[in-house]
């Protein structure tokens, strides 16, 4: 018992050597105590969650605000459905968006006026000055960011929740539900959309747009465009050598030497201009290029290919260009379908002259897109929705000895309430054709459990090799249903 006594009074190390002592341990090193890590006192610890918990309200706002502004503006805009992609849906759910930032913002200001009150409420009468200190100074960032909350909540004019639920709800009444706010102007982009495609099919496929838009090109290749392969359209030439003609490394900028000045040449095989910007342009003895010249390709948007590692590049011609946008006045849809390729259209196998040889057929599949409209219901219960579509494409073609003949189906639309899934798009039999198809029908197919089209037209432009039959088409189509309509194009390999 005495011994027992004696280890409770001494200190920690004298009281582990004499334990260690009567255990029969034989190493009398006294060992340091275990660090502990020091812990906030409970009220401050508080305090920090509560700052944290304002911190984190202040910056939802924020970004609701910011959500609820963009919203708006796409609601407003000169071509909202442009600004939309042709998304009914889309217009509906900016509109909640905006409306329905009110209450959340406001829930996020109560989370952050009950951190406030929660700091508010700590009792500091016990802690010492530099803990007081702590506390006044969290509590006066989590006030900044109630005030920050606030701020926004009171804000007016441009950039301000005010103005962004104001130009949302301009034209509706008083009384009117955020809901039947946003239905009507997803009805807005509907008819827009409608309308673009009844422009399409008033003046048909006959001109289709030879511009590019990367944002709803389809192509589906492993082809890069110059942009692609440099990150920009147009790159700035810093060495000589990087640059080519007829295959032999250029040592000169020819005649790009002054400003507005250029010179053809390649880089990497691919063809363009070098042009100088600066009042002169020179390159020194080590290649280094002087002055600010600039190499453009010929062609932006041809598509290119590496053969192999660090090789030049060469175009990729076997391809199919095809794409759809909705202009910025919504009251046009722009439809692409066309190919660099110079393949005969109408050729059997190259090798084969034998008249005598039967025809060959070949099937061809792929993917279309593009834009639809569709109402269901109707009177007061019509509901019309619009948007992008996506849909299965098969083409029928039979080789002669100097034409062809195709036919083909599009089917299995998807893309949401603006399409039927049972559509059905039969397109016509073409005959003859030594060239391009530009006039192709569309013409109900009465097929079981099928929403048939009743009216439309489509192309087809071969892709290929020279002197083989082709590896795919490209084409555009607009059909009509007795429901909706849509336009579009389509690839097929």
């Amino acid at each position: 018992m005495t011994q027992s006594k004696f280890l409770i009074r001494t200190s920690g190390a004298l009281a582990l050597v004499a334990l260690l002592s009567a255990c029969g341990g034989s190493d009398n090193t006294p060992t340091e105590p275990e660090p502990t890590t020091p812990t906030e006192p409970p009220a401050l610890e508080t305090a920090v969650d509560a700052q944290r918990a304002a911190a984190a309200a202040s910056m939802k706002a924020a970004e609701l605000l910011a959500a609820a502004v963009k919203a708006s503006t796409a609601t407003v805009a000169t071509g909202v459905a442009h600004a939309v992609d042709g998304s009914s849906q889309g217009a509906y759910d900016n509109v909640m968006t905006v409306l329905g930032a009110t209450a959340l913002i406001e829930a996020e200001r109560m989370k952050a006026a009950n951190a406030v009150m929660a700091i508010k409420g700590i009792d500091t009468s016990g802690m010492s000055a530099d803990e007081k200190a702590r506390i006044a100074n969290i509590l006066e960032n989590a006030e900044e960011d109630l005030a920050e909350i606030v701020a926004i909540q009171n804000a007016k004019g441009a950039g301000s929740l005010a103005m962004a639920v104001a130009d949302v709800k301009a034209g509706s009444a008083l009384d009117d539900s955020n809901a039947k706010i946003a239905r009507a102007k997803a009805d807005g982009v509907a008819m827009a959309v409608e309308t673009a495609i009844g422009n399409v099919i008033t003046a048909g496929l006959g001109s289709l747009a030879t511009d590019a838009n990367d944002a709803v090109m389809m192509t589906p290749h492993a082809g890069m465009t110059f942009k692609d392969i440099t990150g920009s359209a147009r790159m700035a030439a810093t060495m000589i050598g990087d640059f080519a003609e007829g295959g032999t490394a250029r040592t000169d900028l020819g005649t790009a030497t002054a400003s507005g000045a250029s010179q053809a040449t390649a880089y990497k095989g691919i063809p363009g201009n070098l042009i100088c910007f600066s009042a002169t342009c020179s390159v020194g003895t080590d290649g280094k290029i002087t002055g600010d010249v600039q190499f453009a390709p010929t062609n932006p948007g041809a598509y290119y290919v590496m053969a192999s590692a660090g090789a030049d590049y060469t175009p990729l011609t076997n391809v199919g260009n095809y794409g759809y946008w909705l202009n910025a006045a919504d009251d046009a849809i722009s439809l692409r379908a066309d190919s660099p390729s110079t393949g005969l259209l109408w050729t059997r196998d190259a090798d084969t002259t034998d008249t005598t040889v039967d025809d060959v057929e070949a099937s061809y599949s792929g993917m279309a897109g593009g834009f639809s409209e569709r109402t269901v219901g109707t009177g007061d219960n019509a509901k019309q929705s619009s948007g992008e579509f996506t849909a299965n494409v098969m083409l029928n073609a039979t080789f002669g000895q100097n034409n062809y003949d195709m036919n083909g189906s599009i089917s299995g639309f998807a893309g949401g309430s603006h399409v039927n899934p049972d559509w059905y798009v039969r397109l016509d039999e073409v005959n003859d054709r030594t060239g391009d198809i530009d006039n192709g029908a569309i013409s109900s197919a009465s097929m079981p459990g099928k929403e048939d089209a009743t009216t439309g037209a489509w192309t087809a432009t071969a892709y290929g090799a020279s002197g083989e039959r082709p590896s795919g088409f490209v084409g555009a189509f607009h059909a009509t249903f007795d429901d909706g309509t849509a336009a579009g194009v389509y690839s097929a390999d």
